[in-house]
């Protein structure tokens, strides 16, 4: 039987619940998508932003997470020999309709296809790493890697990171002396089922979120982040040129890629956003990169001493609406690449 010229709805339904095991920030899993009988559209959902105006008010990191969730649509559809061609910000009377997503049967890049492998091995790693470098030639495939999605990541060896150790300390403590932001945190911290969030033990929920509402945590974690930061293997800040959603959703595309292209090769990534994320220190962090580009992460990346472990994932039925197409096209059968896929319980990790 021959392949379908454009995938019908299960299929993109399959795709979709692919999707859904990329980062996002805080766990938030921000996305919403819609199955139409020919195309697929992706809106940042305005309940999970409402739960971080004070982290994330213009909703910045959000919209990078639903980036991410966009790449991974595109490795799923390009390992099921489809092409996705994607209009960014279509509708400026919509603004949380990020991107609407066309696929059509074509020749496909394999070694971009081959990503959707790594989809469910990714994970965020929050603990150190070895002292074992990355792969020979991997930092610059990775700075490649962002560039094709319109990112530059901004190498910062060993030697030179002071300064951004002072901002990553300084921002750790601006953002815990902030009861709103300590408030929105407390709020993510979640019980093993949850589907959301960033998990912890059970019997540990209670006491974290009443430790992040009330205690000074600022200089204990800004010890910590400052030590994850000095010894890991390779620090980079992703950057774009400019500053807005359809810059967020880029930067959002290449993080994914670069997350995917290192670990094929065994090699996971931890975030310390903080300088990115305080006004003031993302401006003095802007400035210590040449060209002051917009710092939109600031990635680790090496070895994990342990394994990283997964985080739940929202069912795939609670982010997807199918809406009525042609006769026949919900039941149109996935593509046999994607039989791996037609689970939706892989393991998953968060953002930052």
């Amino acid at each position: 039987m021959s392949r379908p010229a454009a995938p019908g709805a299960a299929t993109l339904r399959t795709l979709v619940a692919r999707a859904t095991l990329a980062p996002s920030t805080r766990n938030t899993q921000p996305w919403q998508w819609t199955v139409h009988a020919d195309h697929v559209e992706l809106e940042l959902d305005p309940a999970v932003a409402r739960r971080l105006h004070a982290n994330d008010p213009l909703g910045r990191e959000l919209v990078m997470s639903c980036g991410a969730a966009l790449l991974t649509l595109r490795v799923a559809a390009a390992e099921a020999l489809f092409d996705a061609r994607v209009d960014v910000l279509p509708d400026p009377h919509r603004p949380t309709l990020l991107a609407v997503v066309t696929l059509s049967s074509t020749v496909v890049d394999a070694v971009f296809a081959d990503l959707d492998a790594v989809v469910p091995l990714r994970h965020t790693v929050w603990s150190g790493f070895d002292d074992r470098p990355l792969p020979a030639g991997l930092a610059d495939r990775l700075a490649a890697e962002a560039h094709v999605e319109g990112a530059t990541l901004h190498e910062v060896p060993a030697g030179d990171r002071q300064p951004l150790t002072d901002l990553l300390r300084h921002a750790d403590r601006e953002q815990y002396d902030d009861l709103e932001r300590r408030t929105e945190i407390a709020e993510w911290i979640s019980a093993p089922w949850a589907d959301v969030g960033r998990v912890v033990p059970a019997v540990a929920v209670v006491p974290a979120r009443a430790a992040v509402r009330h205690l000074d945590l600022g200089p204990r974690t800004a010890d910590r982040d400052a030590l994850l930061l000095d010894h890991a293997p390779y620090v980079a800040v992703l950057t774009t040129s400019a500053d807005g959603p359809a810059h967020w959703l880029a930067a959002g595309q290449a993080l994914q890629r670069v997350l995917l292209v290192a670990a094929g090769e065994h090699v996971f990534g931890g975030f310390l956003n903080a300088p990115c994320q305080v006004d003031d220190d993302r401006q003095r962090l802007r400035d210590l990169i040449p060209g002051h580009p917009c710092p939109q992460a600031v990635l680790r990346l090496g070895y994990p001493l342990a394994p990283p472990a997964g985080t739940p994932r929202r069912p795939v039925d609670d982010v997807l609406t199918v809406r009525d197409g042609p006769p026949g096209a919900a039941e149109d059968p996935p593509a046999p690449a994607l039989a791996r896929e037609e689970g939706t319980d892989f393991p998953g990790d968060t953002l930052g």
